[in-house]
């Protein structure tokens, strides 16, 4: 089956809009035409209806013995026969037998057998009022007749109403050549207005699918295939743009392919470049996150090595503020051992100064001695001179020169042993002055210990110190090496995904084919 083109397409909608006017106005007219016979088949059952009215209450006056039978007839078809309802409505009475029993519009068939009578088309009118009759209810009776004064058969509706009692039907018609006349002259009216608007809305099709063909710049179908092309990734495809045509569906296509090849090849340059820079990245990141491991490893040995080392340095820290402390008691007992050799050096000169007046001393007693001598030879050479009168006194003079020879012998040892214990003295002195000495030059090396002690001990606090400084940079270097090489897995991990997301991207954008 052969396929429409796009100009056949566009006409569619107008033929199907056409189609439905047509549709929506027969549709509108039959009901219009259906209505109108509806009211008046309503206006004839009203007729009839006033026509069963009338013959009832006659009946129900004979039935009562008011009157007879007959008079209930004859006033009855006298009544009915005077009824009229629209233009030309009349009532006329037959029985089941086709005999006409009242005509008010033909009086000449009043009493005559109606069955033979035909229509214009060849139809048994009265056979079928009859059958209608003989059913028992209301029914319509369609048929050709002219009107009054005329010989134009025109179509009529009857309405038959039985009344069974006294064997009558009657039967009211309606010329329906009105209602035909309005259904045709609405059709025309109808006709001429959908010509109108077939025209008014052929003419807004025909501008609207010059104006749609000028925006799409070529026939969908061709925008199709080039939108599939492009699709399915060929990007090659020639575009055929009319001349001029800056503004239609073709050139924004056009437009967009070109955007899009050039988009896509920067996509793949990148793409290409991307792989490689992050396979790079990739790469240097598994190697630096070795390395930041091994930098880790090397930090946390160092740390404990630092750790090691600071303790050793607290303990010399602290063996350098005891041996200063000690110093310090050394300078302290070295300083009173000064102020004792000071001590001793005076006492050693003052014994040597009381020593040499000891010697003078001596040597008085030892004049005392010499003179008690002589004073005890005089005494005596005078004891001899008395004889037996100086007898005592001899003896007294020699025990006085005995006693002076023992006192001189005594003094000469004393000055001996002075003149040894002046020589030791003065040597004890010579000593004490040189301990005195000895133990200056003591006191100021101990002062330098003591100084260079304390220097020691303040310095090794200052190297605790920094040294628990350096430890906790070590620590704080080993976490954030940690947490560097925690982070380099990570841009290791995310350079990996972003290559393989570029990867992706090249992947999917070599499916695009670009001269």
């Amino acid at each position: 089956m052969r396929r429409l083109t796009f100009q056949q397409q566009v006409w569619i909608p107008l033929c199907l809009a056409l189609a439905s006017l047509v549709v929506v106005s027969g549709f509108g007219l039959m009901q219009v035409r259906s209505t109108s016979l509806a009211e008046r088949e309503r206006s004839l059952r009203y007729a009839g209806d006033m026509a069963m009215s009338i013959v009832r209450r006659y009946a129900a006056l004979a039935d009562s013995g008011t009157i007879t039978v007959a008079q209930a007839k004859r006033e009855a078809l006298s009544q009915l026969r005077a009824l009229r309802f629209g233009e030309d409505g009349y009532v006329a009475v037959v029985n089941s037998e086709m005999f006409s029993i009242m005509n008010p519009a033909k009086p000449e068939t009043e009493g005559k057998y109606l069955g033979d009578y035909r229509d214009a088309d060849g139809n048994y009118v009265y056979r079928a009022m009859a059958a209608v009759a003989k059913a028992g209810h209301g029914g319509f009776v369609d048929y050709w007749t002219p009107r009054p004064g005329s010989s134009m058969p025109i179509k009529k509706r009857s309405y038959v109403e039985p009344y069974t009692a006294w064997d009558w039907a009657f039967v009211t018609g309606a010329y329906v050549d009105d209602i035909d006349a309005a259904f045709y002259r609405s059709l025309g009216m109808a006709i001429a207005f959908l010509v109108v608007i077939g025209a008014v809305l052929s003419t807004v099709v025909v501008f609207s699918n010059r104006r749609l063909v000028r925006a799409l710049g070529g026939s969908p179908e061709y925008a199709k295939s080039v939108v599939r092309a492009t699709a399915a990734g060929d990007l090659t495809l020639c575009i055929q743009v009319r001349p001029n045509d800056q503004d239609s569906l073709i050139f924004q296509i056009a437009e967009m392919q070109a955007y899009l090849r050039n988009a896509v090849v920067m996509i793949q340059r990148s793409a290409h470049a991307i792989t490689l820079a992050m396979e790079e990245i990739a790469s240097g990141n598994l190697d630096l996150s070795q390395r930041t491991e091994e930098q880790a490893a090397a930090l946390e040995q160092t740390a404990a090595s630092m750790d090691d080392l600071r303790v050793a340095v607290h303990r010399n820290s602290d063996d350098a503020q005891a041996a200063a402390d000690h110093a310090q008691e050394a300078f302290v007992t070295a300083t009173r051992g000064n102020e004792v050799i000071s001590t001793v050096s005076e006492t050693m000169h003052k014994i040597a100064k009381s020593s040499s007046q000891v010697g003078e001393i001596l040597g008085i007693i030892e004049g005392i001695a010499f003179q008690t001598n002589i004073l005890a030879l005089n005494a005596a050479v005078e004891a001899a001179r008395a004889h037996d009168h100086g007898k005592g006194f001899a003896v007294v003079a020699s025990e006085v020169r005995a006693l002076a020879q023992r006192s001189s012998a005594s003094s000469r040892d004393i000055e001996s042993l002075i003149q040894k214990s002046g020589e030791q003295v003065q040597g004890g002195s010579s000593l004490a002055t040189d301990a005195g000495r000895c133990m200056s030059q003591i006191l100021g090396t101990v002062q330098q210990v003591d100084d260079l002690m304390k220097h020691i001990a303040q310095a090794s606090s200052e190297q605790s110190t920094r040294i628990d400084q350096m430890a906790r940079a070590l620590t704080q270097m080993d976490s954030v090496t940690q947490e560097n090489a925690a982070l380099v897995e990570q841009a290791a991990a995310a350079a990996q995904a972003v290559r393989d997301q570029a990867r992706e991207l090249l992947q999917s954008v070599s499916r695009f084919t670009v001269a």
